[in-house]
């Protein structure tokens, strides 16, 4: 069996897909009691030095708001877009990041007309090159068109591990890991920048340990670490979190009405 890196399940779909480290793409049936396997893509995003679990693999899935199509993306620096109903190939955005980086972070608008993209270092692999915190912008509706890559959020760091569209699409909100390689190690950021010109509203230290959601109603940033959740006010993200909990929040997720929190732990 080889680990789950990623999971969506598009909407209008009766499907569930996952990504996995061998670099494949595997499709289920969640109307089925038992989770019936439908189909997979091989190699999906098979490059590089194969890590820990067999390859790089597929290391981020986001679907389109209808459902139709979905984008992947790992390491080789490629985000590819592939139908949601048979697993066709309908394009490659080549050369989207730099080959060596792990593309860990793909978000789609909620108008699906943009997709945005981030390259993290990968310590369980042991490679990788220390980013800058950019996130680069793509017309979906033009296949992948360059439309913009932000500046830097904030000094060199491992990259960005968490990214996501508020629900009017006008702004990104994202989570970069500590940077172990400074002395001393630099803290989690979390960063919000303008979707449609790429320019920073706000940076953040933060305890995120990479696992990060919107509220569905936009208000409200939840991010997790261990032995910490904390809540963060939207738009332009409060100079502290306006609540603290002392629980590890290794997962999580927000019911739709936004009034249910969901988080997963080791135990």
């Amino acid at each position: 069996s080889q680990t789950l890196t990623s999971v969506i399940a598009p909407a209008s779909s009766s499907m569930l897909i996952t990504g996995s480290y061998d670099n494949s793409i595997q499709f289920w049936n969640r109307s089925s009691p038992t989770l019936a396997h439908l189909f997979s893509i091989a190699d999906a995003h098979a490059t590089g030095t194969s890590g820990p679990t067999g390859g790089n693999g597929v290391r981020a899935l986001a679907a389109t708001p209808d459902g139709s199509s979905f984008f992947s993306s790992g390491q080789g620096g490629d985000i590819r877009c592939w139908d949601t109903l048979n697993g066709d190939p309908l394009y490659t955005i080549v050369g989207a990041h730099s080959p060596s980086d792990v593309i860990r972070a793909i978000t789609i608008s909620p108008d699906g007309k943009k997709i945005c993209s981030a390259g993290s270092f990968d310590g369980s692999l042991g490679q990788g090159t220390v980013q800058d915190g950019s996130i680069k912008c793509w017309d979906a509706h033009r296949e992948g068109r360059f439309l913009f890559s932000t500046a830097s959020s904030h000094g060199p760091s491992w990259g960005i591990s968490s990214l996501s569209f508020t629900p009017d699409g006008g702004k990104l909100v994202s989570v970069s890991p500590a940077n172990t390689l400074t002395t001393p190690p630099s803290p989690t950021y979390l960063s919000c920048v303008d979707a449609n010109t790429g320019l920073k509203l706000n940076t953040l230290p933060s305890s995120a340990d990479g696992f990060m959601r919107v509220t569905p109603d936009g208000s409200t940033v939840v991010t997790g670490a261990t032995s910490m959740l904390q809540l963060w006010a939207v738009p332009n993200l409060c100079t502290r979190p306006a609540e603290t909990f002392d629980v590890d929040a290794l997962a999580l997720d927000v019911m739709p009405n936004a009034s249910r929190l969901f988080v997963a732990n080791k135990n």
